[in-house]
């Protein structure tokens, strides 16, 4: 069920049976105001049938370079619209996949709290794989000063039951520690330390792992982590 509104007098309300069709927000504009909508455009915008859409600076703008068009159609800061008889439809388009992958990742590593009560390793193999998806969508990976690297891998290294030694890194900073505990545990030989430079030797049966496809790898079956 639709809000009702009013036009020219009459007042009108719209009853929705399942119209699976129109889930992308699409309105239907006359003389600056809205004549129809989608529920998804309601949604969106809060400008629901009957509201003016010169509350709106993107709806306004849509609706400019749709009449400015002549009949094609016009795209302004991600709408899309269009003036034909008498009316303008503006359409918002859908985020790119991506897009929507990423505002999930980005979600994920700004909600901590919710993983408050999950124990380790468990926490920090959801933190790192996170680290990880975003990283192949274009996302860095978060980086920490080497004392906390240190701490934080010491920390981690009896839950992963790590075979081998935590080095002392000196460095500047290091990949997100839990994203170097799960490629220890999983695919890792032995941590190698150069300078101000942090490595991986990953396991020679490993090297085609899909965990070490975000990750920069040289010579000699190392993955860099500094």
């Amino acid at each position: 069920m639709h809000a009702p509104y009013s036009d020219g007098g009459v007042t009108s309300a719209t009853l929705e049976f399942g119209v699976g069709r129109l889930a992308l927000p699409l309105a239907a504009v006359r003389e600056g105001r809205v004549l129809r909508a989608t529920r998804a455009w309601d949604e969106e915008t809060r400008l629901g049938p009957g509201a003016d859409v010169s509350v709106d600076p993107r709806a306004t703008a849509a609706l400019r370079a749709a009449q400015d068009a002549g009949g094609a159609i016009a795209r302004s800061g991600g709408w899309s619209a269009r003036a034909a008889r008498g009316l303008v439809w503006i359409a918002i388009r859908p985020d790119d996949v991506a897009d929507r992958a990423r505002d999930v990742i980005d979600g994920l590593a700004h909600e901590r709290a919710l993983t408050d009560g999950v124990e380790e390793p468990r926490r920090a193999r959801i933190g790192a794989l996170g680290h990880l998806l975003g990283r192949l969508l274009g996302t860095p990976i978060q980086r920490v000063p080497a004392p906390a690297w240190v701490r934080r891998m010491r920390e981690l290294a009896g839950p992963f039951r790590l075979d081998m030694s935590i080095p002392d890194f000196a460095g500047v900073g290091a990949t997100d520690p839990s994203v170097c505990a799960l490629l220890a545990a999983e695919v890792g030989e032995r941590f190698e330390v150069d300078g101000d430079s942090l490595w991986l030797t990953v396991r020679p049966w490993a090297a085609r792992d899909p965990l070490l496809s975000p990750l920069a790898r040289a010579d000699g079956g190392r993955v860099a982590l500094s």
